[in-house]
């Protein structure tokens, strides 16, 4: 619950962290689990800056647990380790201070080694020498291979996609620690999807690479819901070819764009959209589920989809039903239809495509209004 309530933001201000006015969420599991060390990471995490607290507020938390007898101190001292952790995240990426950034990021990799992960990402985010990068990944994968119990850190893919000058030595022991993770625990736990998708999206980046077939382990990924490995299933198809072969389609390729589209991928909704006709053919759907395709991607996040479906919300051509199903309309748009149509236009409008961007520039206040709106040509 602790972490759902972090997804819309710390709600606690600098003096009730130091008066220790904590909500229910917290307060009341802790009072059952007064030694519950993952409670208090919860609480640290939900005061941390990027998600409206302050490393201020992270701190005076932190320094408060050193008077809690309940909780061991191996326990306290690991709170400080990660405190340390989530600031340098923040001053890296968020605050741009590379520099302190990196020196937060090696306080806690010496109070918890594992961290050295988060040393490895944010010397890469720093352009560090490739000798000092090296060390701190060096030093992760020393200890999680003995290690069974850590996961797959935050950010250690992008670095390992930013590494390629001096990673290809380490490759067989990065490559094993990948599939240990994508596989999971052989006492029945759950394989890490990203993990997978981290092994196939090193392999579309350096095909050079004696690297492992990450397919076996993308597809039973794909097969347990994950989206980022089904796109990468399709990458996988086209990456090494020319332009024209990895523009042509055939039956196995839509099959593996079929089930990306099915687990939400906005790239692949909007393929579809585009080329409908075999799709339509080998599944057999029905003509008006090609707006539907329009629909997800827009809704996903596909800024192309967003402007397309947009412009025909302007010109009557399509609507929104009540059950969220796409349909043909008259040629008269509606007042649901227009909001959605601003509403979409401003969010690629906010990633800078250039059709959102000149449209919202162009259209007048009474553009928005269905009684006042301009009649609008599907396409201009």
């Amino acid at each position: 619950m602790g972490q759902a309530r972090n997804l819309a933001g710390g709600q606690l201000s600098l003096d009730d962290v130091r008066a220790g006015r904590f909500p229910d969420w917290y307060v009341q599991p802790l009072a059952h689990n007064p030694r519950s060390l993952a409670l208090r990471q919860v609480m640290l995490g939900h005061l941390r800056p990027e998600w409206g607290g302050s490393d201020e507020q992270m701190f005076t938390f932190v320094r408060g647990q050193e008077q809690e007898e309940r909780l061991g101190a191996g326990d306290r001292h690991r709170l400080w380790a990660d405190y340390h952790a989530w600031a340098a995240h923040h001053t890296v990426h968020f605050a741009g201070d590379l520099v302190g950034g990196v020196e937060r990021a090696r306080l806690a990799a010496d109070l918890y080694e594992p961290h050295s992960a988060g040393l490895f990402a944010a010397l890469t985010r720093a352009l560090a020498p490739d000798a000092e990068r090296q060390r701190a990944l060096e030093r992760f994968l020393d200890v999680a291979e003995l290690n069974p119990a850590l996961r797959l850190p935050p950010l250690f893919g992008w670095a390992l996609y930013n590494s390629d000058r001096f990673l290809e030595p380490l490759l067989p022991r990065v490559t094993e620690l990948l599939r240990r993770w994508a596989i999971g625990s052989a006492a029945g736990g759950a394989g890490d999807a990203e993990a997978a998708v981290v092994l196939g999206r090193l392999v579309i980046l350096n095909r050079h690479w004696a690297l492992p077939d990450p397919l076996p382990l993308l597809l039973r990924a794909r097969d347990e819901g994950s989206r980022e490995a089904a796109e990468t299933i399709v990458q996988l198809q086209e990456e090494g070819l020319g332009l024209r072969a990895a523009l042509r389609e055939s039956s196995l390729k839509r099959i593996d764009v079929m089930h990306a589209a099915e687990l939400g991928s906005p790239d692949m909704c909007w393929r579809i959209y585009q080329n409908f006709t075999p799709y339509r053919e080998q599944f057999r759907l029905e003509g008006w589920q090609r707006e539907r395709y329009l629909l997800r991607a827009a809704d996903a996040g596909q800024n192309d989809a967003r402007f397309e479906l947009a412009q025909a919300l302007r010109a009557g051509a399509l609507d929104i039903g009540e059950d969220g199903t796409p349909r043909p309309a008259g040629g008269q748009p509606r007042q649901q239809g227009l909001d959605y149509a601003r509403h979409l236009l401003e969010r690629a409008a906010a990633e800078d495509h250039p059709g959102a961007l000149h449209t919202l520039r162009a259209a007048h206040d009474g553009d928005w209004d269905a009684a006042t709106a301009r009649p609008l040509r599907r396409g201009a």
